[in-house]
């Protein structure tokens, strides 16, 4: 690890305070930088790139733009939703049944 390396990569950006960060944080650092400027070419970033912040409430990357559901892909959604609680139900419905029948053959 060239850690002279990164620090001179890093210090680029006037956003970024490398002051007192270990190796495994300037690396990733740098790896935030790289993935940011990827999306941005891709055009996945909003504002063409994040504020540097690394700190608590986010790890220094861009905001991505939310995707537009269609109508067809929340129709989906729900039906998804629905049938996951259709089966929650009759998973226990089957339970009550087999505990009810365990206990009348116990007795």
């Amino acid at each position: 690890l060239d850690r002279a390396a990164l620090l001179t990569t890093l210090q680029t950006n006037p956003n970024v305070d490398v002051s007192g960060l270990s190796d495994y944080e300037l690396l990733r650092l740098k790896k935030i930088q790289r993935n940011e400027a990827k999306l941005a070419s891709l055009g996945l970033c909003r504002n063409g790139g994040g504020n540097g912040n690394a700190g608590a409430g986010g790890n220094g990357s861009a905001l991505l733009v939310p995707p537009v559901r269609s109508e067809k892909a929340k129709k989906a959604a729900d039906t998804r939703r629905r049938n996951t609680e259709r089966a929650r139900i009759a998973i226990e419905q089957h339970d009550r049944t087999m505990r009810a029948r365990n206990n009348h053959d116990g007795s």
